[in-house]
């Protein structure tokens, strides 16, 4: 009899053993679940953020002005009209001017002249 209590006795424990150490499994793997749940909600809101800044008028203008000058796009049922631009033609060449024989004086020269005059 005393035997078939230990016995009882030994499965009773290993089985809570083998319980307690299932539960400690599942509490690690709902802690990682967690914190894989926190970081894609970090996520989510970066992403809800982004869509924010992005949602304005402004941002909209300027994705479709970048589509029509760089992408050449245009709305259904527009009608893009591109333009080739020629080079412009080289002017002829300037015949070259004999250098003046005495320089101009410089502005600064003018103004010292024109004051010292005025005060005398």
């Amino acid at each position: 009899m005393v035997a078939f209590v230990l016995i009882v006795g030994m499965y009773f424990v290993l089985s809570f053993g083998e319980q307690a150490w299932r539960a400690r499994e599942l509490e690690e793997t709902v802690a990682q679940r967690q914190a894989e749940i926190a970081e894609l909600e970090t996520k989510r809101d970066n992403l809800a953020a982004q869509i924010e800044a992005y949602n304005t008028e402004q941002y909209t203008t300027y994705v479709e002005q970048v589509a029509r000058r760089d992408l050449n796009l245009a709305y259904p049922g527009e009608t893009v009209m591109l333009v080739r631009w020629n080079p412009a033609e080289e002017a002829p060449p300037q015949p070259e001017t004999e250098p003046e024989s005495e320089p101009s004086p410089a502005n600064w020269e003018r103004w010292l002249t024109f004051l010292t005059r005025g005060e005398g």
